[in-house]
């Protein structure tokens, strides 16, 4: 989020600045049939499935009692870790999103994605927890829930090995993605290659 929310706000307003802070529709997208993803410049539509909206409306809720940004990149590698680390309970769709953004994250910036993963691992996650009763909540409240800042310090080895170990897991399902988006890309090059060959 690019403005700071209150304390005091009730969660259904702090998600509609969410929403519009974002580039979301109003309802966040969640009743679209499909969405759009970038991988860098190259745009990618995936289908918005039930599942997905599951998670979805969970994973907005971490981002605003959590304060991770999702106008920019860095925000949304560092939720993903985030997510990971606290657990994301029966939200399966939210476990293969959020390892395959962990994966990203420790590419582009792996120290973030280390905090962010400890971070949660310390907090308490909202998945499994009823959502609306989650929307009648003040955002202070909301962050309460979570605790995503009661415990400090260092890591501690348990959790570094909880970091490795699930890192190896964000690979395999970020190698999963990769061949995913980039096999129709090459298998176009190739078709064309070989037609013009």
């Amino acid at each position: 989020m690019t403005t700071a929310l209150t304390d005091d706000l009730p969660v259904p307003d702090a998600l509609n600045r969410y929403f519009q802070e974002s580039g979301f529709a109003p309802d966040g997208g969640y009743g679209d049939n499909w969405v759009k993803f970038m991988l860098g410049p190259i745009p990618f539509w995936l289908p918005n499935t039930s599942a997905r909206v599951y998670a979805v409306r969970y994973h907005d809720l971490n981002h605003i009692a959590t304060g991770y940004p999702s106008t920019h990149w860095r925000g949304e590698f560092q939720i993903s870790a985030w997510e990971i680390g606290s657990g994301c309970g029966d939200a399966h769709a939210a476990w293969f999103i959020n390892l395959a953004g962990m994966f990203t994250g420790l590419l582009l910036m792996p120290l973030d994605t280390f905090d962010a993963f400890v971070r949660g691992r310390r907090s308490r996650r909202l998945y499994n927890q009823d959502y609306n009763q989650l929307l009648t909540l003040r955002v202070g409240e909301l962050r309460q829930k979570v605790g995503a800042d009661e415990r400090q310090g260092p890591a501690t080895a348990e959790e570094r090995r909880a970091f490795v170990g699930w890192s190896a897991a964000a690979a395999a399902v970020g190698m999963i993605w990769l061949v995913a988006y980039l096999t129709p890309p090459a298998l176009v090059i190739w078709g064309l290659w070989s037609l013009l060959s």
